[in-house]
């Protein structure tokens, strides 16, 4: 007896990816701070920096593109519910 059904959803599956990148960056974050703070060269420095920054971009990013997404459904919500409530005829 076989099946196809998977075993994860496709929900359930973005889920892990989210985990998974969320943990990725905050890998990079305490590689950067461990490096940052034991760092005696100015070279090293730096690239722990980055290693820090990186990831806070990226986050803010994912925001800046979530509240973008957000608003533009808000507008269109908006929009049709004025078109549906708009007397028809002309």
């Amino acid at each position: 007896m076989s099946t196809n059904q998977t075993v994860f959803g496709r929900g359930m599956s973005l889920a892990w990816s989210g985990v998974f990148l969320a943990m990725a960056l905050l890998m990079l974050e305490l590689i950067g701070g461990f490096l940052f703070v034991f760092a005696t060269n100015s070279v090293w420095r730096i690239v722990s920096v980055a290693l820090v920054a990186a990831p806070l971009a990226i986050r803010w990013y994912f925001a800046r593109v979530r509240t973008v997404r957000k608003l533009r459904n808000a507008l269109d919500s908006y929009s049709e519910r004025k078109l549906r409530s708009a007397p028809s005829g002309s």
